[in-house]
C-alpha cells in the first residue's frame, strides 16, 4: 500500500494540515526524525515516525463500590442519548493517574501504518493488558476485550441476545481489528504496545474505496494517513479528548 518514502511524506503533508482541520483526532502530531540511529529491524533508511507527547490517563481501581458509580454513570448518560447535547457524568470512581504516549511508526513487512503506544504509571512501570481494559484509553464499547470485537455475555433479555447473534453473524463477515499485541519499536528498539497490522490495509483499502470511488488511480499517502488516524480513533481515544 506505502512505501516508507511514502509513508514520511504523507505524514509530513498530514502534520502540515492538522492545525487547520476541526478534526480534533488529527491535531497535536509530530514527526520525530531519529537521526544516525542504528535499528535492529531497519537498516540505512530515513528513520521517523508520527509522535504524541505523552497526556494523563487514568487506570481505574476495580472495586465494588466504583463498579456501582460506573453502572449510575452509564445509565444517566443512556438517559440522555436522545438528547441534542449530552452532558458529560464526571466519573466517581477511584482511579491511579497514569501517562499514554502515541506513536505511529510504518510497518516494513505489511507496508501500513502501525499504532503503538506505552502506557505506564508514576514509578515507570507499564500496564499490562488487565490493567489496560481498566482505563479511559479505550472507548467503552461493551467489549470483552480492546480491539478484538469479542463481545460480552451482558444481555439479560432474549432479543438482545438474538441481536448480538446477529451482530456477530455480520461482523463475522468483515475483516475484524485484532487484539493488542506487545511488541518492540521498530526504531527505538523499545517495548510497546501495538495493533497489529497484519490486516489493516485490507481495512484501510475498503475504507478509501468506498470514499473515493470515483478516483481509481492511487490515493495520495496523506489520504492513507488520515484515514489510519480516523480508524484507530474508533476505538482508541485520541489524546485531546481527555477531559478531567
Amino acid at each position: 500500500m506505502l512505501t516508507r518514502v511514502e509513508f514520511n511524506q504523507g505524514s509530513q503533508r498530514f502534520i502540515n494540515n492538522s492545525s487547520n482541520t476541526p478534526n480534533r483526532c488529527n491535531r497535536g502530531w509530530k514527526w520525530k526524525q531519529y537521526q544516525n540511529r542504528t535499528s535492529r529491524i531497519i537498516i540505512e533508511q530515513d528513520l521517523g515516525c508520527l509522535y504524541h507527547e505523552p497526556v494523563d490517563r487514568r487506570l481505574f481501581i476495580n472495586t465494588q463500590d466504583s463498579e456501582k458509580c460506573k453502572e449510575e454513570e452509564e445509565g444517566i448518560v443512556h438517559e440522555q442519548e436522545d438528547e441534542a447535547a449530552t452532558i458529560r457524568i464526571p466519573d466517581c470512581r477511584p482511579y491511579m493517574p497514569i501517562k499514554y504516549q502515541a506513536s505511529v511508526v510504518f510497518s516494513d513487512t505489511y507496508r501500513v501504518p502501525q499504532l503503538l503506544f506505552q502506557a505506564y504509571k508514576p514509578d515507570g512501570t507499564q500496564l499490562d493488558l488487565d490493567e489496560l481494559i481498566h482505563t479511559d484509553i479505550f472507548y467503552g464499547d461493551s467489549l470483552e476485550y480492546p480491539m478484538n470485537l469479542i463481545k460480552s455475555s451482558t444481555s439479560s433479555s432474549k432479543e438482545d441476545k438474538d441481536k448480538e447473534e446477529e451482530d456477530e453473524h455480520e461482523e463475522g463477515k468483515r475483516v475484524q481489528l485484532p487484539i493488542l499485541t506487545k511488541t518492540i519499536h521498530p526504531i527505538d528498539n523499545q517495548t510497546y504496545w501495538g495493533l497489529h497490522p497484519c490486516n489493516t490495509q485490507t481495512i484501510l483499502k475498503e475504507i478509501l474505496e468506498e470514499e473515493h470511488r470515483n478516483h481509481p488511480q492511487k490515493l495520495p499517502p496523506q489520504l492513507v494517513i488520515e484515514s489510519f488516524v480516523a480508524l484507530v480513533s474508533s476505538k482508541i481515544r485520541p489524546p485531546q479528548h481527555y477531559l478531567l
